[in-house]
């Protein structure tokens, strides 16, 4: 089995109940908090590094914990903390939560006084984990960040420069249409003449896609090799096939997938899997929540 691991970050997602209870809350705290984020913050230059060679990680800070490093994750719906770092006198709870196929039972705390760049939130629902599913990374990382966060400010990434604009989202080349949900951001691709909806996730390396719901669109996949795959539910070994040719609108993207054989059941059945704005061999990314685009050049 060849080396190349691909990390799933948080490919999964709080069940949509507890996904609009907790971004609901989070909104609600942000918008009370001593700093408020929303139309009229100026914007703000946060700089990154990548891991891997694509996951992003900046700092932030929770109370006095300051420049704690955070990957971002557009395809987590609620963030991660290292669990050494929260406060044993906090509140635990369970949440349950969707890891490619599986449900798993994680804990959830209310961080106090989160606060990334313009954004601060005076109470934040994170889950607890002990990161090692980032493998050798795990050392340099002390948490994530979701689209609970990640929705409140519009966003460019700039991978030249390795900076992120919070409160700014640059119009660029090309841009699609994103279809925004409480609990996700997704768009559409076309793979063998056929549409894909996929949540765009800036968490992995490749596409993901679920076998059991693309296989009659994709019947033929090249397998590349297998490759190891480390999660919240544990190492697991997956398939890296080459798909025909994908198309992000008017573009060709990395047609490089790794492949879940079953999908969870009853979850998000709309959706086919998983684009990595890394496939997207992108300069620079925005995420406009006001147009609900998704731009790149």
């Amino acid at each position: 089995m060849a080396r190349i691991y691909f990390r799933v970050l948080c490919v999964s997602f709080s069940l949509l109940l507890s996904t609009q209870i907790g971004l609901a809350r989070a909104k609600q705290n942000a918008s009370s908090g001593a700093e408020q984020s929303g139309e009229g913050t100026a914007t703000t230059e946060l700089p990154f590094r990548l891991l891997d060679g694509y996951l992003i990680v900046v700092e932030g800070r929770i109370g006095g914990l300051e420049h704690l490093r955070f990957g971002l994750d557009t395809g987590a719906t609620t963030s991660v903390l290292r669990a050494t770092l929260a406060n044993p006198e906090l509140r635990r709870r369970t949440r349950r939560v969707v890891n490619l196929d599986r449900v798993l039972n994680e804990e959830v705390v209310d961080v106090p006084d989160f606060q990334l760049g313009p954004i601060r939130i005076s109470s934040l629902p994170m889950m607890l984990n002990t990161l090692e599913y980032f493998g050798p990374g795990a050392t340099t990382v002390d948490g994530v960040i979701g689209l609970d966060v990640l929705r409140l400010e519009s966003l460019t990434i700039d991978f030249a420069r390795k900076r992120i604009l919070l409160g700014q989202a640059r119009p660029l080349h090309f841009s699609v249409p994103l279809e925004i949900n409480p609990s996700y951001i997704s768009v559409e691709v076309r793979s063998n003449d056929r549409p894909l909806r996929l949540l765009v996730d800036t968490g992995v390396r490749f596409i993901l896609l679920y076998r059991d719901r693309v296989g009659d669109r994709i019947p033929k996949m090249e397998v590349v090799r297998t490759i190891a795959v480390n999660s919240l539910g544990g190492p697991a070994s997956m398939n890296l096939v080459q798909l025909p040719p994908v198309r992000l609108g008017q573009r060709d993207v990395d047609r490089r997938a790794v492949i879940s054989d079953r999908s969870p059941r009853d979850f998000l059945p709309d959706i086919d899997g998983y684009l990595s704005l890394h496939s997207l061999y992108a300069r620079v990314c925005s995420i406009s929540w006001e147009e609900g685009t998704l731009s790149w050049e």
